[in-house]
């Protein structure tokens, strides 16, 4: 392969030995996994995989006759380790070049850690998204019973003399169902993604309140 195109390339690009070992190292490659060109060659590229498994299975594709042809074999992503010991998902195409004195086997290398982080993100984004319509079911709920209890609330207050001091109970569990549905409009508007309006408190009230 030219050298221009694989020094330029956005892949790291590893050309191997019949035995496995680096001939040839691009810069996308030295940046990628932090090894010189003159560090990286007469290494084992296989040495940079990080599972047993997928070792094997990397060395299995470099044996393979698909990976022969000039359209290349792809290699399911899988992990390598970089020279400070960051790990690193990869997506590995496999191709082989014969050649007069044997063959050499080309390894482009394409760096998943943005797909990777988007994909996270993703997910997280929609565990919020279930999260968050279960909240507004919870919230929705809640507020039908405390409706009840607003209702029944009255229904007692007015059956009771002006002097009752059980009035003044009332008020306390009238206060409480208040605060209750304060934190239902707050699960309502998490669920529904909005921002909380702001609002002014008066803190010795609140205390005397909580007091």
């Amino acid at each position: 392969l030219a050298r221009g195109v694989i020094d330029t390339a956005l892949d790291g690009f590893a050309q191997l030995d019949e035995g496995g070992l680096i001939v040839r190292w691009n810069p996308r490659a030295e940046s990628l996994f932090g090894w010189q060109r003159e560090q990286a060659i007469g290494q084992p590229l296989s040495a940079l995989v990080v599972a047993e498994p997928d070792r094997q299975r990397f060395e299995d594709s470099l044996r393979s006759p698909s990976a022969r042809g000039a359209s290349g074999a792809a290699v399911r992503p899988i992990e390598m380790v970089s020279r400070d010991g960051r790990r690193i998902p990869v997506e590995i195409s496999v191709s082989s070049l014969s050649l007069h004195q044997g063959y050499r086997t080309n390894i482009f290398i394409r760096d998943l850690s943005e797909k990777v982080l988007i994909e996270a993100q993703l997910r997280q984004a929609q565990k919020m998204e279930a999260v968050g319509q279960l909240a507004g079911g919870i919230a929705h709920d809640f507020n039908n019973l405390l409706t009840a209890m607003f209702g029944y609330l009255d229904f007692m207050a007015n059956d009771l003399p002006s002097g009752s001091p059980v009035l003044a109970d009332l008020e306390e569990v009238r206060k409480a169902a208040q605060r209750a549905a304060a934190l239902t409009r707050q699960l309502l508007a998490f669920s529904r993604q909005q921002v909380l309006q702001p609002a002014v408190l008066q803190l010795n009230a609140i205390v005397a309140s909580t007091e």
